[in-house]
């Protein structure tokens, strides 16, 4: 019986991680082809018949993409979840010229920061906010911002 009600043409697809998906997407589907997908993280994707140990993999899965070949997984925590943290402690007056121009927020900081010559560039960011997927693999470690002065433009 069919419990949806669905027509034997509509086509369902199982459940799949979401960076597995984008290897799929892609046509990324045969050994040694690399795939990176950015979203709320990156995950650096690439598929190989065999496994071997390698240092800063986050891991490596057979099956969990295509049959008989390993996903070998690495990538960053945060990079989309950081970008809207970023978006949202923006202040007013950036906000307001963003519209202004007709650029979102994170389009609007990125057309400043573009201007910024790199003498200038004395900012460091260890961007653990969310863990650190790979190398460390350790989703407790925390993200700081050194460098800054009263001086630094919220851009930078």
């Amino acid at each position: 019986q069919n419990l949806w009600g669905l027509t034997e043409q509509v086509q369902i697809s199982p459940y799949i991680i979401d960076a597995h998906s984008g290897v799929l997407g892609v046509g990324a589907i045969e050994q040694g082809e690399f795939t990176p997908v950015i979203g709320t993280s990156t995950c650096h994707l690439m598929l190989d018949p065999k496994q071997e140990p390698i240092p800063a993999i986050t891991g490596s899965v057979k099956d969990a993409i295509i049959p008989d070949l390993y996903a070998y997984e690495a990538g960053q925590a945060a990079v989309g979840d950081l970008f809207n943290y970023s978006a949202g402690l923006a202040p007013k007056s950036y906000v307001d010229q963003a519209e202004k121009q007709g650029l979102s927020i994170l389009g609007y900081l990125e057309k400043l920061a573009a201007d910024i010559s790199i003498d200038k560039q004395h900012v460091t960011v260890l961007d653990w906010h969310n863990g650190n997927r790979s190398i460390l693999s350790d989703s407790m470690l925390t993200g700081s911002i050194f460098g800054l002065t009263l001086q630094t433009p919220f851009e930078m």
